[in-house]
Formats: structure tokens, sequence, C-alpha cells
């Protein structure tokens, strides 16, 4: 309740873009061992930083891996958020609008690039998810998948537990968390 989420936007249309951060804990809850999925959309510029939307969601299966887990949570995020907001923020701008979808698993952004994993084949079965479907979205050339430190994953603070408080400022100002 003493939080406040805020962006800003100081530029003008023809600036504008997405970035979409997805992220997931590989068998996060001890429980069952599912994995958590958190991402989070912005519009943003040189002078632009303004949350759209974020999410936070148990995966309904057990995934046998982080590279498994995080094209879970990559899918989630491509199809829940980041491919209906191009077609909003398209419409509303009148052009094409580049999305730069940000990933800190190496592995996963190879086989999203190359739309293939020898390991990972039952994932269509067990999560229904299809990695050609995936591989077929980044073709788009407004699409781009780029690789993020895990340092600044701002999907971080949907799928981590943190119990410094140092910590939890740094995802907090990520984000555009603050206090009142």
């Amino acid at each position: 309740a003493d939080l406040v989420l805020s962006g800003y936007v100081g530029d003008k249309s023809a600036a504008l873009f997405l970035k979409q951060f997805a992220d997931a804990d590989w068998a996060g809850d001890r429980t069952d061992y599912r994995s958590t999925s958190g991402a989070i959309l912005f519009l943003v510029g040189p002078k632009t930083r303004f949350p759209l939307a974020a999410k936070c969601m148990k995966q309904t299966c057990t995934s046998h891996s982080t590279p498994e887990s995080e094209i879970v949570a990559a899918n989630a995020a491509m199809r829940s958020m980041a491919l209906p907001a191009l077609d909003v923020w398209e419409g509303l701008l009148a052009r094409p609008v580049h999305l730069e979808f940000r990933e800190d698993n190496q592995t996963c952004i190879t086989i999203i690039k190359t739309g293939k994993s020898s390991t990972i084949q039952h994932i269509t079965r067990t999560h229904g998810i299809s990695i050609s479907l995936l591989h077929e979205i980044f073709q788009d050339p407004n699409i781009s998948i780029v690789y993020q430190e895990s340092s600044g994953q701002y999907a971080d603070i949907f799928t981590k537990v943190f119990n410094k408080i140092p910590t939890w400022h740094l995802v907090s100002d990520l984000v555009g968390l603050s206090w009142k």
C-alpha cells in the first residue's frame, strides 16, 4: 500500500517502441516444483518509460530445466501481453512499432532463434507451447530478442524472493515502484 507505480512520457510518438521483459524461477514452488512466470511490458523511448502491463502466474506443469521454464514464460509474455499490445500501439500510432523482448537466459534465446531444441521436444505436449511458433514470431523484422543481464531483468520482481531491503529497492526501482 505504500508503493506507487509510475512512468513518464517525454518523447514524440515517432520515438516510441515497446520493451517486454519475461523471466521464470525454475521449480521455485517446493511443494510441487512448478515454476513461476513473470513479465512486464513498457512503452519506451529516449525520454519515456511507461509501464503498460505486468503479469505473474504459476506455470501449469513442472519444467525440467531453466531454459524450459524460461520458454514457457516467454510464450506467456508474448501471447498475452506483447503481441496484443503491438496491435493496439500500431493502431494508435498509425505506424509499425518495434518490440524488443528482453531475456536473461542464453539457451532460451538460442532455442527461440533456431526454433529447435533436442532436450525439450516434449514442451508441446506438456506445456502446450510451440517452439516453432515462437521462432516464427521473432522472424518479424519489428520484433527482436535481446540478451539482458540478470541484474537488469525487470521481471525478476515477479519471480524471486527478496530478503534484503537494498535488493528490494533495486528491483522496485527497475519497474518504477517508489515509496509514497
